[in-house]
């Protein structure tokens, strides 16, 4: 699980992660917080990743929860391995709007 910022002070960094998500990407939670989640992606869907959260943002596009999403990620060493995303916006007091993603590696 990874949740990253839908606020505009700090937009789509990572706010938190669990232990599965560490084993994944290969970071520990301390070298990730506050980091754009862009670094946790191929460099060319990074590029779109802020646009979409932004659409989200601006009603223009919604997120599908009934769909798992297929991506891909970048581990720690610069291993681009394929994932499955669940994502769903949430609203806490202590991070305001946010949102969270359970990933899982996908055997395509």
């Amino acid at each position: 699980m990874i949740i990253i910022s839908g606020c505009q002070k700090d937009f789509s960094k990572i706010l938190a992660m669990n232990n599965k998500a560490e084993r994944i990407f290969g970071y520990n939670t301390a070298e990730l917080i506050n980091h754009p989640m862009t670094k946790l992606q191929p460099l060319v869907y990074g590029f779109a990743h802020d646009d979409f959260i932004l659409n989200y943002v601006n009603a223009k596009r919604k997120i599908n929860k009934d769909v798992h999403n297929f991506v891909w990620g970048k581990h720690k060493s610069g291993f681009i391995m394929p994932l499955v995303m669940d994502i769903s916006p949430f609203v806490t007091f202590e991070y305001n709007l946010c949102f969270i993603a359970f990933c899982k590696r996908s055997i395509l």
